[in-house]
């Protein structure tokens, strides 16, 4: 046979694909996120290895959790961060980490937790992100089976679920602001503003009488910037504001009000179809750039300047709908940090004036 012989290279068959070099999905997810490829860590007590004392401490990091669930933080030694969490968990299958200086782990940890929820991931975080995962304190006032029927139809399931006694708190709480709901009722606005608020516990609030206190509060006449957007009340969920109303500073005693609602925007998107649509809708609102932890990476502050405006507003489906479903998602993570600064008498009011009907 003459010619020149083939190389044994050509002849042999290609070798199989080597699927134990492949990383699980959440893994992949991670390294999409910018994390490096996550090192398992089993039941390990600490990471100290991973260190020594010549790495960076400072930044961000993953973990991977059992049952597909993930935790992204910050710290500034990561080292002894890990065997916090150790005492929590269990289990962390798997870890990863970022360096950061620590003038920029805020900033970096949010952006991370936003990219992480919109990626998919299940993230055990409370801050900065929309929903929580398991179980809360807010189910056992308000089951998920009524969550559900709520945001189908806040109205009616207020009025059927709803308990019908009134809050009791201690006198000396009533007598706080019994004069400031006093200044609120000869308010030239306090009618109108009782009468929006009253709308906006009916069709954003979940069972609004069973979750007074420990869920939300409302604040009258807050000293909140009272210098130059003096307020007429203010709704708080959780550690944010999500409703307020107030009178212009240059004519406080006038017949015009200014207000802003915070609401979910992907489910505003969701209903409208995109922003520009729902500008086209109420032409005259604008999205005021606020940020909360609570709030998580769907937040839009719908901002408007007259009574009408507001009212409008709260008469929309979509918005109520979005309003409804971030007040949600916020209870379900934590009670109200404001429950100190609660005015049963304002909240009674508007209940009585339109919150239940």
């Amino acid at each position: 046979m003459g010619g020149r012989p083939q190389r044994l290279g050509s002849l042999s068959p290609r070798p199989p694909k080597d699927d134990s070099k492949a990383i699980p999905p959440l893994y992949g997810k991670a390294v999409a996120l910018g994390f490096p490829e996550p090192t398992p860590v089993g039941t390990l007590r600490t990471i100290a290895h991973l260190f020594g004392k010549s790495k960076s401490r400072c930044g961000i990091y993953l973990l991977i959790l059992p049952k597909g669930k993930a935790y992204v933080g910050q710290a500034v030694d990561v080292v002894r961060r890990f065997a916090q969490h150790r005492q929590v968990h269990e289990t962390i299958e798997a870890f990863s980490f970022i360096p950061t200086r620590q003038s920029d782990l805020d900033t970096r940890e949010r952006e991370l937790i936003h990219a992480a929820e919109r990626a998919g991931l299940r993230l055990t975080n409370i801050e900065h992100v929309s929903t929580i995962q398991g179980d809360s304190d807010f189910e056992l006032v308000v089951p998920a089976e009524t969550q559900v029927r709520w945001l189908a139809n806040p109205w009616e399931t207020n009025r059927r679920s709803d308990t019908p006694e009134r809050l009791v708190l201690p006198k000396s709480q009533i007598e706080r602001f019994e004069d400031r709901f006093k200044a609120f009722g000869a308010h030239p606005l306090g009618k109108a503003a009782q009468r929006l608020l009253g709308r906006y516990l009916g069709a954003a609030v979940p069972l609004p009488r069973s979750t007074e206190y420990s869920f939300w509060a409302v604040s009258c006449l807050p000293s909140t910037n009272a210098r130059d957007w003096p307020r007429l009340f203010c709704v708080n969920v959780g550690f944010m504001e999500t409703f307020a109303l107030g009178p212009f500073a240059e004519h406080r005693r006038t017949s015009e009000m200014w207000g802003f609602l915070n609401v979910a925007s992907d489910v505003l998107i969701q209903h409208f179809g995109s922003k520009r649509a729902f500008q086209r809708a109420f032409p005259h609102i604008e999205f005021l750039p606020m940020e909360y932890k609570d709030a998580g990476p769907h937040l839009f502050c719908l901002w408007g300047g007259t009574e009408r405006q507001m009212q409008e507003l709260l008469e929309d489906d979509g918005v109520q709908r979005a309003a409804g479903t971030l007040v949600l998602r916020v209870m379900r993570k934590r009670a109200t940090a404001f429950s100190r600064y609660h005015c049963v008498q304002l909240a009674s009011a508007a209940l009585e004036r339109g919150g239940n009907s």
